[in-house]
């Protein structure tokens, strides 16, 4: 019964939806016509059958019961009635096909106009009532560099903290790549990098664009942190007591920070044993007990415990994985926000 009824309200906010786009779309034809002084017979929001009607002056405002559109009846204009009557004398003043043709594709396209700005200003409004979410470039100390790839011949290396992109500093992320195709598009890129204390510069090849393009578009930095962001039924990440909010730290005997440090070393493994070591803060500890039979407690850590234990990457279409999400953007906003 309550999924019935959760069902049920899906389906209201959904239909209520649509009315309001339906009331905001003939609203954009309605208020044009009457603009350009043509008669509106009718103001329609839902099909037959007519569940209320009032006539104000020329106009009849009409609630039909189907909620799946709508429509606005103007004079002198062949509509969905498919009304062809009227068009066989002589065209009246305030008739749509009496109107000037810049008039006509005016009202024809406000309804499409009109839901252009419903748009913008419900963006607008959510954008003003929540704010603006995004990941603070300061914040982010460390990156992760792919050996082969782009960033990696241009001096770029694991642990670098980048601060200036093409001479200015960077401000904030909004992705997993720490750069956006806008900055390594400008003309001769270069990232300044704080390393051990030292500011360098590094400058792009001239063919930037081109092998960016043979490489899909991959960079080769990232700074998501080594978070699980959720865990998949049944894999071997599950059987072996991951969950959702754990930091992996070790894999293979062997430290890892960042997430695609970990996809790289897990494909590597190619399906060979891995030992995965992670850190589960205290607010977590107590979630899923009774479920971690293969779960070894190593040792206490700042705010949370060590946990060990033995996993089996699996494979699909080539590629190994343990069946782990990356971390969430409520996550990356605690992280680094």
């Amino acid at each position: 019964m309550e999924s019935f009824l959760e069902i049920l309200s899906y389906i209201w906010w959904v239909l209520l939806a649509i009315m309001i786009l339906v009331f905001v779309h003939e609203m954009g034809h309605f208020l044009l016509a009457k603009l350009f002084k043509m008669r509106v017979d009718r103001f329609s929001v839902g099909f037959p059958p007519k569940i209320f009607g009032k006539k104000i002056g020329e106009t009849e405002y009409v609630l039909g019961a189907t909620p799946l559109g709508g429509y606005v009846k103007i004079a002198g204009m062949v509509d969905e009635s498919l009304d062809t009557e009227e068009m066989e004398s002589e065209p009246q003043p305030w008739e749509f096909r009496a109107k000037p043709v810049w008039q006509r594709i005016i009202v024809i396209t406000a309804g499409v106009i009109f839901n252009i700005v419903l748009a913008f200003a419900i963006f607008a409004g959510l954008k003003l009532a929540y704010g603006e979410t995004y990941i603070p470039a300061d914040n982010i100390e460390a990156v992760f560099v792919e050996e082969g790839t782009l960033a990696h011949e241009m001096g770029l290396r694991t642990g670098d903290q980048i601060v200036a992109v093409n001479g200015e500093a960077l401000e904030r992320l909004d992705g997993p790549d720490v750069l956006n195709m806008r900055s390594l598009a400008a003309d001769r890129l270069t990232i300044t990098v704080q390393r051990a204390g030292e500011s360098l510069t590094f400058e792009a090849p001239d063919d930037i664009m081109t092998r960016l393009n043979r490489s899909g578009g991959r960079f080769g930095t990232s700074y998501y942190p080594s978070l699980v962001g959720n865990v998949i039924e049944g894999s071997a990440a599950a059987e072996a007591g991951l969950q959702a909010g754990d930091r992996i730290v070790a894999l293979g005997g062997e430290p890892v920070r960042f997430w695609n440090e970990m996809t790289q070393r897990i494909q590597v493994s190619e399906g060979a044993p891995l030992t995965v070591r992670w850190i589960r803060p205290d607010s977590l500890l107590a979630v899923g007990e009774g479920q971690e039979a293969n779960t070894r407690p190593v040792a206490a850590a700042s705010g949370g415990q060590v946990f060990e234990s033995t996993l089996t990457p699996q494979v699909e279409e080539g590629r190994f994985y343990i069946g782990i999400y990356p971390p969430t953007e409520e996550m990356l906003l605690s992280e680094f926000g």
